[in-house]
Parts: structure tokens; sequence; C-alpha cells
């Protein structure tokens, strides 16, 4: 069960400026040795903060019984609330950082990215918010597909976006030949 973003209209500045994100994004990965991995396929990786929210949300595989991820995954946080001053990322991202601050009751924001074939098998998280996934880059060869509650989306085009509780069964998986970049955003109705 996707959600109409028309309903939050400060969802709408995110997706129209995703080009100024995804120009930050690249500008970023030149500086950040673990993005830039993430990038080429040298390396998963998951930052502590996302780690945490991953905890935090009921879904570590600690907590159900199993890895959702399948393949290559990576993962990159901007803003987790509680500890906006700690993540070394947030400094490269000033317009998407200003970006962020439009966004009412805010939980998360990070960027995710799954390689060619990669997949995050369907879960539920124990907290029952929003979140808002906006594609950075256009994919190539085929579409991430989003299933939500039994509805399927698909992203194809940079500024892409789905919206959903993430409360409900979910899960994604890249079709496409490149790796698929989204901004994450977790929020309160």
């Amino acid at each position: 069960m996707f959600i109409d973003t028309e309903k939050y209209p400060f969802l709408g500045g995110i997706s129209d400026r995703h080009n100024t994100i995804r120009r930050e994004f690249f500008r970023a990965a030149k500086k950040y040795q673990p993005l830039d991995g993430a990038l080429h396929g040298r390396a998963n990786y998951i930052d502590q903060h996302l780690d945490e929210w991953v905890d935090e949300n009921g879904f570590h595989p600690d907590q159900i019984g199993y890895d959702i991820r399948g393949g290559s995954y990576s993962g990159f946080s901007l803003y987790k609330e509680g500890k906006p001053n700690t993540i070394s990322l947030a400094s490269s991202f000033e317009k998407t950082m200003a970006l962020l601050g439009t966004i009412p009751k805010l939980h998360f924001a990070a960027f995710v990215i799954m390689t060619p074939g990669a997949l995050l098998k369907e879960h539920a998280h124990s907290q029952s918010r929003l979140i808002f996934h906006t594609l950075l880059n256009d994919l190539v060869g085929g579409k991430c597909k989003m299933t939500c509650g039994g509805d399927v989306r698909s992203l194809a085009k940079a500024g892409d976006s789905v919206l959903f509780n993430y409360s409900i069964p979910h899960s994604s998986v890249n079709h496409a030949s490149n790796n698929r970049i989204n901004l994450i955003i977790d929020f309160d109705e």
C-alpha cells in the first residue's frame, strides 16, 4: 500500500531537487572512501547510525531470525534523531541538509545503494512511520521493483519516488544493470 505524496507537499521539494542531491552525493563520494567503495562495488558498508536505526525498528537479523539483504547493499546516514551532529557525511550535503530541515517530525535520513540484482527481502518494521524513497539516478537495463502490502511500484528514472508506512510488509529488488541510489527519509505523519 503506497501513499500519495501529494498529502505531504514538503516531499515535492525533495523529488524536485533530486539533481542537487545527486550532485552533492557524487562530490562526497570522491572525498569519502567508504562511499566511493560502495559505489564501485568494492565493499558493502552500513554505518553505525543506519545499523542503530535497523535495530530500533526491529528488523535486525538477530531480531527477526534472517538477514533481509541479498546481494550488495550499502547505507550512509545523513541524519538520525538525537544525533544530528555526529554524522560525518552531513557536512558534505549543505543543500540536502537544508531540504531535510523542511521535513516535520524527521527521524532518519540516509542514502542507500543497491547493486544490480540486490534485494531486500520482505520485512516490516516494529515502528509505524512513513518512509519516502527518492531515486537519485537513472536505472539502466531494468527497474527497481518495490512492493508494499501487495502493491507494486517501479523506480526507473531519477526523481521517481514512493511513500509508504514501513510497518506494512515491504521488499525491493534492483533489476537494473547499475546501482540503485536512493535517499530515504523516515518521518511521522
